[in-house]
């Protein structure tokens, strides 16, 4: 059996409550934590965020600490954790110490810890019975990349068109069209009255952009010349 490991959540997975659900009937209310990451989904959209490479044993000795996670896994009340994070430092000398210190007690239930080296506080939070959905069965496997986005410059769009598009089921809603990762993307917002907003993002260069277009530049050289492409 695996030694049992404590695990320390960031601010970035904190966030997550972000994508969580806001049905308070629903187990995908909480964030879903494992030994490798946090996920949050609201059934339409999912995010995972994995631990960053920082041991649990660098952490300072906790008094309230638990046991590790040795293949279990918890859910995370978002309101709950926001208040660990809270008593977490911001910019200290320390940067361990800006994470929430993850454990479990005795019946299982989550265990938050946070110190500043003087003051140490652990938020034991009440074991949550819902289950949460096995998201493997719908995670994207071997998808096809097209491009890259910034998110500030997405981000504009988003914001206009959730203010002044057409709102549906979903919400207001986005089309994109693509010629190829260096071409302006084409944005369509369909509009209330039934016209269409329409405009451009410019793509970002980046490694895997360069990759697959070195992938597809070796595959047509090699159809021009007859030959099979390397493996």
């Amino acid at each position: 059996m695996s030694e049992q490991k404590a695990v320390l959540l960031s601010h970035a997975q904190a966030d997550l409550k972000t994508i969580a659900s806001a049905d308070e009937t629903r187990g995908i209310r909480y964030l879903h934590a494992t030994s490798e990451f946090v996920e949050a989904t609201n059934g339409h959209i999912i995010l995972r965020v994995p631990h960053d490479g920082i041991s649990a044993d660098e952490f300072p000795a906790l008094k309230g600490a638990g046991v590790g996670l040795n293949g279990q896994s918890v859910l995370l009340d978002p309101k709950v954790l926001d208040r660990a994070v809270k008593n977490t430092e911001k910019k200290g000398r320390y940067p361990v110490l800006c994470y929430v210190h993850l454990s479990l007690g005795e019946a299982g239930e989550p265990l938050l810890s946070a110190t500043d080296l003087e003051t140490e506080v652990t938020i034991r939070q009440k074991k949550a019975e819902d289950t949460y959905p096995d998201t493997t069965q719908v995670w994207p496997h071997s998808p096809r990349y097209v491009f890259t986005l910034g998110a500030i410059e997405l981000d504009r769009l988003v914001n206009w068109a959730i203010k002044h598009g057409e709102a549906r089921g979903a919400g207001a809603t986005m089309r994109f069209f693509t010629q190829g990762s260096e071409r302006a993307i084409k944005v369509q917002i369909p509009r209330p009255d039934g016209g269409m907003a329409e405009g451009g993002i410019m793509p970002v260069r980046d490694s895997l952009a360069t990759q697959e277009e070195e992938a597809a530049k070796t595959l047509r050289q090699a159809a021009a010349l007859g030959a099979p492409p390397q493996a």
